[in-house]
Formats: structure tokens, sequence, C-alpha cells
């Protein structure tokens, strides 16, 4: 299985780490992988690759856009 989502750590790395030499909890690992990844964005309030978003900003007052 591949991970299609954006992960601070390879599955071998958390392997290693963890001791675990067969593939019988990939799966697992790979959930874990990209729970604790998006726990890292959200406590660090960003996030740590290129992402595509549009915003929205909103001026309290009407003058703050135009140039002066």
């Amino acid at each position: 299985m591949t991970l299609s989502t954006v992960v601070y750590s390879t599955r071998g790395q958390a392997k290693a780490a963890l001791g675990i030499t067969d593939t019988n909890d990939d799966s697992r690992i790979d959930l874990a992988l990209t729970t604790v990844s998006r726990w890292i964005d959200l406590y660090c309030n960003r996030w740590f690759y290129p992402r595509t978003l549009t915003m929205l900003f909103k001026a309290r007052e009407a003058d703050c856009l135009l140039p002066t």
C-alpha cells in the first residue's frame, strides 16, 4: 500500500524505530503515520509541505481596500 497523503516519516522509518520486520501491521502503521502527521499540522497551526488553496480576506472597513 502506498500512502496517498503527506506524512512526516516513512513506513520504513517507523517500522525500524518500533523493531517491526513483517508486513502484518503495515496498514495500521500507515494510519498512525497519517494521523500523527495531521496532528502535527494542527498543533503547529501550519503545514510543512506545499499546498494550493484559495483564501478569502474581508476588510473591516471599506477604505482598507483602497490605495491611499
